[in-house]
């Protein structure tokens, strides 16, 4: 794990303030020194790389089966203002390390596996957030990419042809389908270091929705508008945000935060004409975190400076409560058992990209404890020995999805749109022989009528479907064959219904006579 601890300290260089932390924003200088880093480590552990659409910079490590989706790892490694240099980082500096030590000690994977590095998930710089892998899953607002705009004004698109990306190809960062997704991440919280576990596994990542509140009163000056003559926004925001915490507890399992304020005009001897700020609220379960952004939105109307119409209300987008895989999440925990590391089911309170990569695959995410349960802050911190058990369990969770292709992602029925069931008569070493050739022509038209790879052909002699029954012969990707050869009628039944796409063919007693249905 020395490797490793230098990975985290070279990036500890990258993006630090001066009032201790880190920025790394979306397509900043910051963002491009790190993805130059992990680019020259992704290459040294065998992997190639690439930048997407998106900027979301990629590791592949290719595998024997090219028709099988990839095992994907990650995490994201932009930070809020003032971050630490864990949160992201540790996902992706940690499944670089798994993956790379899987190459060196068992060779090229059954499955092709890939290291992803996501931008833009925290949204400090343009409050969206999960910007880079809601590229990936096709859900990226592209109306955003004009409009949302930083601090300094500066847009998504401008921010991305800075650093030499061009808005209007983000549609292709979108991956339609992948094999499986897992996402090492620390708490975040006091949960695992309080409970003496080493390993927390996801079971649902919490909803979350954010808003942007706008109060409108009238700017004056400080000194000379009487207390009584003023509609001072800033008092009005103040008194609503007061209110959201009864409103978290009254929800059960809820939270509220309002994170960032601002106000304009933006000075001491001013009563500010308008004040923002935006709210984040969060609750495992969908229906009662909608009723919780209901009642703040009429917590502010009541408290605005002009009622209903002295608030501008402007949604983020919605994210919804997102399940793991249970397969995954079992592999996982079983996993931890089977290294002697304690561990314990628990849902995140904190939103990752691992909501968004639940579209195209499945998903799977663990915690490690991070120190006094802190984030999003200098203090974040994790120990290397925490982080070494974290990895060894991703480590062995990816060999047993990429080497042993525990998921079934190399099989040929995959890409074909065949049944699996159909498939396996048709390869089965016993029921070549034992099929009468009848059911081997059955099993040809069935092929010819669902086949997606051109390469799949019949018999020459027999190529339309109604011929093909009476053959037993048929070719297809991996090579088998069979002599052509007219059947004995009476070895087979056919059902009602007859052959159609989608039958299924079963081979039925001792002497392997075959029935479709």
């Amino acid at each position: 794990m020395k490797e490793l601890e230098s990975w985290f300290a070279a990036l500890s260089k990258v993006g630090a303030i001066p009032k201790g932390g880190y920025y790394r924003g979306s397509y900043t200088p910051e963002e491009v020194e790190i993805q130059r880093l992990l680019s020259g480590w992704m290459e040294k552990s065998g992997l190639s790389v690439k930048r997407d659409a998106a900027g979301n910079l990629w590791g592949k490590a290719e595998g024997e089966s090219e028709r099988a989706l990839p095992i994907v790892t990650g995490s994201h490694i932009d930070s809020v203002r003032g971050g630490g240099n864990y949160d992201g980082i540790l996902g992706v500096l940690g499944g670089l390390a798994a993956v790379k030590s899987l190459l060196e000690t068992y060779g090229r994977p059954r499955i092709p596996m890939e290291v992803v590095a996501f931008t833009g998930e925290e949204g400090s710089r343009f409050s969206i957030g999960l910007m880079g892998s809601h590229a990936v899953a096709g859900s990226l607002d592209q109306a955003a990419l004009s409009e949302k705009r930083d601090a300094k004004g500066i847009s998504i698109a401008d921010a991305m042809a800075s650093v030499g990306l061009d808005a209007g190809c983000i549609g292709q960062a979108v991956r339609k389908k992948l094999g499986a997704y897992l996402e090492l991440h620390i708490e975040q919280g006091p949960v695992l270091e309080q409970t003496g576990l080493s390993v927390g596994i996801v079971d649902s990542i919490v909803g979350t929705q954010q808003f942007r509140v706008a109060f409108h009163g009238e700017a004056g000056h400080a000194g000379t508008v009487p207390m009584a003559n003023r509609k001072a926004p800033m008092v009005c925001a103040a008194r609503a945000i007061a209110r959201f915490p009864d409103i978290a507890r009254g929800s059960g399992d809820g939270v509220i935060a309002a994170g960032r304020i601002w106000a304009h005009p933006d000075a001491e001897n001013v009563i500010p004409g308008q004040v923002c700020f935006t709210v984040d609220l969060r609750h495992p379960i969908e229906s009662v975190k909608q009723e919780m952004a209901a009642a703040v939105k009429a917590v502010c109307e009541e408290e605005s400076c002009f009622g209903r119409e002295g608030i501008t209300w402007t949604p983020f987008p919605n994210n919804l409560v997102t399940g793991m895989d249970p397969a995954l999440s079992g592999l996982l925990e079983n996993t931890c058992k089977r290294l002697g590391y304690p561990c314990r089911r628990m849902s995140s309170g904190a939103g990752h990209d691992t909501m968004d990569m639940a579209k195209p695959g499945k998903v799977g995410m663990m915690f490690i404890p991070c120190k006094g349960g802190r984030s999003h802050c200098p203090e974040e911190s994790a120990s290397m020995e925490d982080i070494s058990k974290g990895v060894e369990v991703l480590k062995a969770g990816l060999y047993k999805l990429a080497y042993e292709d525990v998921l079934h992602l190399d099989e040929p029925w995959k890409k074909k749109g065949i049944s699996a069931r159909i498939w396996k008569i048709a390869v089965s070493e016993s029921n070549r022989a034992e099929m009468p050739s009848v059911a081997k022509g059955i099993v040809a038209a069935q092929l010819y009528r669902q086949q997606s790879v051109k390469r799949l052909s019949l018999c020459p002699r027999h190529r339309k479907p109604k011929q093909a029954r009476n053959c037993g012969r048929f070719i297809d990707q991996v090579g088998l064959f069979h002599k052509c050869a007219l059947p004995d009628a009476g070895t087979f039944q056919r059902e009602k219904g007859g052959l159609t796409a989608g039958g299924v063919v079963s081979v039925v007693g001792p002497i392997g006579k075959a029935r479709v249905r």
